[in-house]
């Protein structure tokens, strides 16, 4: 075994620490790969003597303390992977001093401090991939950088640089095939042509404080990102014939301006395009017959920009179209036909003009569905029985139309809401993908009493009916739905009693049953005893705590004498915090479907101002 060369071990569960027996049985590796496994403990030291060393790799373990300096004396090493370990500590020239061949340096995702680093002539070494994420390398852009002249693959996203990119970063020759710097602070403006290779499969500018024009880029790009800056102009840079090979284009929260150029409709290989939350005006291109090559895409936001006119039929020939995010425009005229779009997954129209009828076609044309958004339009009419044979659906938003009748027993139909513990699948976007989607019946004039079949949802985890004109009883069942986390029926007109089986929702955190018209007894249990008298405000028939009135029967204390005494106090306190609590609660919370409490969460904070 000591005439070994080359020793791979990746992947093979391998666990305890590095030991010194390896210098003496393998003294002439050239290669030593044990990535993938659950080392533990320091680098040793001893690993600079094994001077044949050309590759190694020890990415994803559980390595930690410093990076030894001996590494610097391996004058044969070109690759060098330590990502994803558990590293520390400062980082000097010594550590590189001998390392003329290293052409790969990989150390992400540890805690490595580059700041100790000054080269005070050229770094030995001309390095084709660096991917240094998530080490501290800011807050100032490393200058070393300007001497690397062959780079191929630059990560540096996630660095806590927050300087001003330098002008002859995009000036040197270089081969970039992936360039990502996302994740920082970094300033300044792209406007000038960037010096890069002829293909370039990933660029990723996400997250940083860029200003001024998109980048000029020449040749070949597949994978664009520039969400989350400053970016006002260029978008025709991007939606051309010249750049037909863009796969996925994100140009997302940023403050673009302008009009969709026609010439999205020439984008053949595009397969997700996000132009959401921008100050996008006009209409969206009619195309008129020439989305043929635009067939393959995914997933298209548009949403939160100024947008007006109808939304084009062409849309509805999208037949590999999963998710389509339209909200926050000022969409008019009725929903399209989108007559191919049978594998869409999520639908969200909703925050604009629409009108018309819900759509029978969608219950029966998109039978992939399981998120629909048609929130704060002007729908009108009964909600279509289709709608309940989308086995999928698993987000039904329907709130702020004009919307009327009563509430089908065909609820019962959708599948994937009797379902516990059901949650959405990976690929369901949240608008890039960051939409706060939830279930709503809300602000509509849906009427007549709620069918006990509403209960069998036991995979609700929010249920809200708040502001129409239901009346009758609660649903006697309602302790069926055990998933449920919010339950709001503030605004209707339900009467009797609340029923017992409300005390089995162990789960509750919001409740709201005010302003009805509601009596008796309000039920005692654990997790009811937590919500004050603001959840049943304007049902003057309750009784029990915490409301005011007692029951016909319970014994109370009558206080006498005309000073307060401790308890008044106390009880004053307690109304003053109902008070507010009513003031605040009534508008923060709003239902959800099948949804992570941080999703649901996140989309009461967005719609509570509403």
């Amino acid at each position: 075994m000591t005439n070994l060369s080359i020793l791979y071990l990746d992947g093979c569960q391998l666990q305890g620490m590095i030991h010194s027996n390896i210098m003496g049985a393998f003294n002439r590796l050239m290669v030593l790969s044990l990535s993938n496994n659950h080392i533990n403990g320091s680098i040793p030291q001893w690993i600079g003597n094994m001077s044949n060393l050309n590759s190694l790799d020890l990415y994803d373990n559980q390595l930690s303390g410093p990076i030894p300096q001996s590494i610097g004396q391996l004058i044969q090493l070109r690759h060098l992977f330590l990502g994803a370990n558990q590293l520390q500590g400062s980082l000097s020239e010594v550590n590189f001093v001998n390392l003329s061949q290293l052409v790969v340096l990989d150390l992400s995702y540890n805690q490595l401090d580059f700041n100790m680093i000054n080269f005070n002539s050229i770094p030995p070494f001309q390095l084709l991939i660096i991917s240094l994420r998530s080490c501290m390398i800011g807050p100032h852009f490393p200058q070393w950088l300007k001497t690397q002249i062959s780079i191929m693959v630059l990560d540096l996203s996630n660095c806590g640089i927050s300087d001003i990119i330098p002008s002859w970063f995009w000036k040197q020759p270089s081969f970039y095939q992936y360039l990502n710097i996302s994740h920082n602070a970094i300033r300044g403006e792209l406007d000038k042509p960037m010096n890069i290779s002829q293909c370039v499969e990933v660029f990723d500018l996400r997250s940083n404080q860029f200003e001024g024009h998109l980048p000029v880029i020449t040749g070949f790009l597949y994978y664009a990102f520039f969400s989350n800056n400053k970016l006002s102009k260029g978008i025709e840079l991007y939606l051309n014939r010249n750049m037909s090979s863009l796969i996925v284009l994100d140009l997302s929260n940023n403050n673009l301006i302008g009009e969709i150029p026609d010439s999205i409709c020439h984008m053949s290989q595009m397969i997700m395009l996000d132009l959401s939350q921008n100050n996008l005006s006009g209409e969206i291109p009619k195309c008129m017959g020439k989305t043929s090559s635009f067939m393959e895409i995914n997933f298209i936001s548009l949403s939160n920009n100024n947008l007006w006119g109808s939304i084009p039929q062409w849309i509805g020939n999208l037949s590999m179209l999963l998710s389509l995010h339209l909200s926050s425009n000022n969409f008019q005229g009725e929903i399209p036909f989108l007559k191919n779009c049978s594998k869409l997954i999520t639908l969200d129209l909703g925050q604009n003009k629409l009108t018309g009828n819900i759509p029978i076609w969608i219950g029966k044309r998109l039978s992939s569905l399981k998120i629909l958004c048609l929130r704060s339009n002007s729908f009108h009419g009964s909600i279509p029985f289709e709608l309940f044979k989308l086995k999928g659906l698993q987000i039904l938003d329907l709130a702020y139309n004009f919307l009327s009748g009563p509430l089908l027993k065909s609820l019962k139909l959708l599948d994937a809401m009797t379902i516990k513990n059901k949650r959405l699948e990976p690929w369901i976007h949240l608008d890039g993908f960051r939409f706060p989607f939830t279930d709503h019946s809300i602000f509509n004039n849906l009427n007549g009493e709620v069918p006990i079949e509403l209960t069998s949802l036991v995979g609700l985890i929010s249920l809200n009916l708040s502001r129409n004109k239901f009346i009758g009883p609660i649903p006697i069942n309602i302790g069926f739905m055990q998933s449920l986390e919010c339950l709001d029926l503030s605004m209707n007109y339900f009467s009797g009693e609340i029923p017992h089986s409300i005390v089995n929702l162990n789960g509750l955190n919001h409740l709201n049953l005010s302003y009805n018209q509601l009596s008796g007894r309000i039920p005692i249990g654990t997790q009811l005893d937590s919500f004050n008298e603001s959840s049943y405000y304007g049902n003057p028939k309750l009784c029990g705590k915490p409301v005011i009135n007692t029951c016909e029967g319970d014994e109370h204390a009558i206080h006498n004498g005309g000073h307060k005494s401790h308890d008044d106090e106390d009880n004053f306190d307690l109304y003053l915090g109902m008070s507010l609590g009513y003031i605040i609660g009534l508008w923060s919370v709003l239902g959800s479907l099948l949804l992570k409490r941080s999703w649901a969460i996140a989309y009461f904070q967005f719609y509570k101002k509403i």
